[in-house]
């Protein structure tokens, strides 16, 4: 495995990639020092935001690891001024004080990721290895458009390829029927993991899969031991949109309903990116009318070669009868 992962990470140039690693506990210094050179990386330690910038100013790191509870400059200040520095360099924000709100203004400002301590190294190891090795396609409209007409192939039962994020990535809202303040973190998982929900800080995931279905009175709830997490609809719309298959989602126990449509969902995915992964997916397939639910209300299932929803709303006026048909296809169409 340690000579695997080394060759995995050695640069072209012959050279190991460079980790500086900025955080004024000795020990988290340590740790992480430790643990990178046993994987064969060039470790650079700081123990402030000032001792980084200057190192910075003198050296070239593949990748910082930036606590944000420090004397003097904060980490989420020094992380500013790095990205300003250098926009391509990816941080890994670590805090021992998390909450959902620090991790997405950590990732708007253009972190590639957010980690809580106390550090679980095998998660380390595992960021490590994606923020020097994973790449978004340059070419984002094309690829993305590809994505989606790949994706709307699901319920034609044929084998699809897998995706995840780029990075990970971050809103910051209010949920809709808790009226709580509430966020997301969306963070890359490895292929043939599936989509999963965790609380900020709790341990156990709750699968987006219709087993773990606690309730869908007025929005749809998750829930697995003490993992709670609703209104995940319009999210898990986009995901399907964007042929997203791969995903650890941390929030507070309600989605947040944003603009109360997919859009700013929409947004996130393309500013962060989708990558391709080397697995492939078994999707389902309708292959009989399959119909739920009474006379005057009812949803029904039929095959098809695409994806298509025929929606047909009666309500006494002035709303009266409402009447849409889409298709699954282009990105455009989607937004």
């Amino acid at each position: 495995m340690h000579s695997e992962n080394t060759q995995h990470a050695t640069k072209v140039d012959s050279r190991p990639p460079r980790i500086l690693v900025v955080d004024d506990e000795p020990g988290i210094r340590r740790s992480l020092q430790g643990a990178f050179s046993d994987e064969g990386f060039e470790v650079i330690l700081a123990e402030s935001a000032e001792a980084a910038l200057e190192v910075l100013s003198r050296s070239s790191p593949d990748l910082i690891f930036l606590d944000i509870w420090m004397p003097g400059t904060d980490g989420l200040q020094a992380l500013s001024d790095i990205k300003i520095r250098l926009p391509q360099l990816p941080v890994i924000v670590m805090s021992g004080h998390a909450n959902i709100s620090m991790a997405v203004k950590a990732t708007q400002q253009g972190a590639f990721d957010f980690i809580e301590k106390p550090l679980d190294l095998s998660r380390v190891l595992d960021l490590v290895r994606r923020a020097l090795s994973l790449q978004a396609s340059t070419d984002s409209t094309s690829n993305l458009n590809r994505v989606v007409a790949q994706s709307s192939q699901l319920a034609c039962g044929v084998a699809v390829t897998q995706k995840t994020l780029a990075a990970s990535a971050g809103l910051f809202g209010q949920g809709l029927h808790s009226g709580n303040k509430s966020g997301i973190m969306l963070e890359p998982l490895p292929a043939n993991s599936g989509i999963h929900f965790i609380g900020i800080h709790a341990k156990e995931p709750v699968p987006a899969h219709i087993d773990f279905v606690e309730s869908t009175g007025f929005a749809t709830t998750l829930r697995l031991g003490g993992t709670q997490v609703g209104t995940i609809e319009h999210l898990m719309s986009a995901l399907n949109a964007y042929g997203i298959t791969n995903l650890l989602i941390k929030c507070n126990t309600e989605i947040p309903v944003m603009d109360g449509s997919a859009n700013e969902f929409c947004a996130l995915l393309e500013q962060t990116g989708i990558v391709e992964q080397d697995a492939k997916l078994n999707a389902l397939a309708v292959t009989e009318c399959i119909r739920v639910g009474n006379e005057n209300e009812f949803i029904m299932a039929e095959p098809s070669d695409g994806f298509t929803i025929d929606y047909t709303l009666k309500y006494p006026e002035p709303v009266g009868t409402q009447h849409m048909v889409f298709t699954l296809g282009l990105l455009s169409d989607y937004r």
